[in-house]
């Protein structure tokens, strides 16, 4: 153990001794323990590690904390059953507590739950503070932080941005990472490309021949752009709105108006790229008078079980975040070598093309 110990010590610049032990021990135990096992004493640990009897104590009161290890007065300290199972993070930057919180990211969360847990993992949840709409992807969870310098996680599950404070970490300690986004080496995606192709499609199937858009990603502004282009459709930079975070209070109320105010020439298709912004955008069209389907015609990105219960005719782009989470747990079992198989999947989002009414 003493070899393993000083070489964490030599690769962690932090010096954060008694993680470094934590780490150690857990590694031992699952090698060497089953549940309900002594420990060797205290000071006979201090001489195997070649450490500190305080060192030592505080790396086992972090473990007794993690539910690793059970620790009675006067008894000998043993191993739980929770020390030998595979545990994994939840990992997510957003507040999930703000009432403006992502209704698609919470769905996840909770899918993800059902998922990791059903198949075996042990899970911990950890939840940033940061406003829905915030960009900083730097304040990682304190809590996170701590558990995996400690070596309590095994994966990590991101369901949103993050920022190198904790990816790097994760990738300094060697815990593998599976994301929502394709900056991950290994993730689960809705199929943007698709969506935006799908949509264009339905739109133009239904005679539309102006198009705008309103999406959050201008790259998925640009790909609709394109789409336009090569059908020999004109496009007006103003009708394509992005950049504009869709859990901002009134996003889409106010994104549909620049759009409807940009000429006296109105489009008569809209794509919305993000579920986010339909409450605002159906209340900006009604409260303007524009008939739809008559006048405009509607495509929007939804998400299977939160579908927004729209008051005129759209085709819906649908998502199913519960498939996203099975698919999500499928990856991290490969990457954890549990299951064989690629660790680059993409979910494809199912095109409803009926109008949603």
């Amino acid at each position: 153990m003493k070899r393993v110990l000083d070489r964490r010590r030599a690769d962690g610049a932090s010096g954060r001794k008694a993680q470094a032990v934590c780490v150690v021990l857990r590694d031992y135990i699952r090698k060497h323990c089953k549940e309900g096992d002594a420990l060797m004493p205290v000071r006979r640990l201090t001489k195997e590690l070649g450490s500190s009897i305080t060192t030592v104590g505080g790396a086992l009161r972090q473990l007794h904390l993690a539910g690793l290890l059970e620790v009675n007065h006067g008894e000998r300290t043993r191993v739980t059953a929770l020390a030998l199972k595979t545990r994994v993070g939840i990992l997510t930057s957003a507040n999930l507590a703000h009432p403006n919180a992502s209704e698609y990211g919470r769905h996840l969360v909770c899918a993800l739950l059902e998922a990791l847990q059903g198949a075996g993992f042990e899970v911990a949840l950890y939840c940033g503070l940061n406003a829905p709409w915030a960009c900083t992807t730097e304040n990682v969870p304190w809590n996170f932080l701590n558990d995996a310098r400690c070596g309590t996680v095994d994966a990590v599950v991101v369901t949103g941005n993050h920022g190198t404070a904790g990816l790097g970490l994760c990738e300094s300690l060697g815990i593998p990472v599976i994301g929502i986004l394709e900056d991950y080496p290994a993730f689960v995606s809705f199929d943007g490309p698709g969506m935006v192709r799908s949509g264009i499609r339905a739109l133009l199937e239904a005679g539309c021949r102006r198009v705008a858009m309103i999406a959050w990603d201008a790259g998925m502004a640009a790909m609709a752009k394109e789409a336009l282009r090569r059908k020999g459709l004109a496009t007006v930079p103003e009708w394509f709105r992005t950049q504009v975070h869709p859990l901002i209070p009134d996003a889409g109320y106010r994104l549909l108006g620049e759009v409807w105010d940009a000429h006296g020439e109105k489009p008569d298709g809209l794509l919305i790229a993000d579920d986010a912004y339909a409450p605002g955008v159906a209340r900006a069209i009604r409260e303007r008078g524009i008939a739809v389907p008559a006048k405009l015609k509607v495509a929007a990105l939804g998400n299977k079980g939160l579908g927004f219960d729209w008051p005129f005719p759209v085709t819906v782009l649908e998502n199913d975040p519960v498939k996203q989470a099975r698919n999500l747990v499928e990856v991290l079992q490969v990457r954890l070598g549990m299951r064989e198989g690629s660790v680059k999947r993409i979910l494809k989002c199912s095109t409803n093309k009926e109008p949603k009414r």
